[in-house]
């Protein structure tokens, strides 16, 4: 693997009951701190059981992987291409027990590949190209053991199971989201029966969460979470709620919100965000947020948003590591 340098790392802790960082403003209940500056369009992010947070550098073509103050590559020359003004590569994460997979977005659509490593980012497979099949954004290993990958560009969830060997076999289509008339589909999250798949929706245009049966792939509702600003990243909890984050429709209006869906209510909690691409919640109950550079802005950076203890009782989220994952 190609040497890198460690990321600058800077720790900015805000008020206990409000915070800022530049425009973001955090509801009643939190506080914001940087994580990681120096980043290039970061994509996803990840995050394990014992709180060591990976981020897909999507730019520089590598994963990082640390904790606030201290990132270091584990996996670097990953291809990169320019797609609207900046560079992409490696897009998707997810951490499942001991594995760490990561999807690649920075080669021709088919050709884009899949991958799971180690923590320490060894190689363990490269699963097969799935035809059509790229920009992977958002991967999860669901209740039946299946690595679910979303293809944007292919509007479609791809399923690949482990065969005898314990080696994921080819990706076949799990969810058309094309067929369901939603557009460029970017997370996908289990929590109980329902398979949840956040959509960017066309430019310009409202995106939104839709609900599926987890078992069948079968289509409750397209619009469970209507109305969103172009959602980028979904991560469930343990306790079946929602983390979305919106990239926005301008330089600063992305926004970090919590679904409920016993409630069927969305507490948005952080507003003011810089194009958020990646969500995930650590075992402490903070929650990581990347952003991406903007005119006001000039490097990406990995945010922490931190509930007071307060706020972690009334979420119920105190203790609770986020499902191994995900999106």
């Amino acid at each position: 693997m190609r040497a890198s340098s460690v990321v600058t790392v800077t720790a900015l802790a805000i008020s206990a009951c409000a915070g800022t960082v530049g425009a973001q403003t955090a509801a009643s209940g939190y506080s914001i701190e940087v994580a990681a500056t120096g980043l290039t369009n970061p994509m996803d992010v990840a995050v394990d059981g014992s709180g060591f947070v990976y981020i897909a550098d999507s730019g520089a073509g590598r994963i990082l992987k640390g904790t606030p103050g201290s990132f270091s590559p584990i996996v670097t020359g990953i291809a990169v291409a320019p797609f609207i003004g900046v560079n992409i590569g490696p897009s998707g994460l997810a951490v499942s027990g001991s594995s760490l997979y990561w999807g690649e977005a920075g080669r021709e659509t088919g050709v884009e590949r899949v991958y799971e490593t180690n923590l320490s980012g060894g190689l363990i497979q490269e699963l097969p190209a799935a035809e059509l099949g790229g920009n992977w954004n958002g991967l999860t290993v669901d209740s039946q053991d299946q690595l679910l990958a979303v293809s944007a560009n292919g509007d479609k969830v791809y399923a690949s199971t482990r065969g005898a060997g314990g080696q994921y076999g080819d990706f076949g289509v799990w969810i058309s989201t094309q067929d369901d008339g939603l557009v460029s589909p970017t997370g996908v999250a289990q929590v109980g029966d329902r398979l949840y798949v956040s959509y960017y929706g066309s430019f310009g245009e409202f995106g939104g969460v839709a609900v599926y049966n987890a078992l069948t792939a079968e289509i409750i509702n397209p619009f469970q979470v209507p109305d969103l600003f172009a959602p980028t990243a979904i991560e469930a909890t343990n306790d079946g709620r929602l983390l979305i984050v919106e990239y926005g429709f301008d330089f600063n209006d992305g926004r970090l919100s919590i679904y409920d869906p016993a409630t069927n209510s969305v507490e948005v909690i952080v507003t003011g965000l810089a194009r958020a691409a990646g969500v995930a919640m650590a075992p402490d109950g903070s929650i990581y947020v990347t952003e991406q550079a903007t005119i006001n802005q000039p490097t990406g950076r990995l945010l922490r948003v931190v509930p007071t203890p307060g706020a972690l009782a009334m979420l119920g989220l105190a203790g609770l590591a986020a499902c191994r994952r995900r999106r």
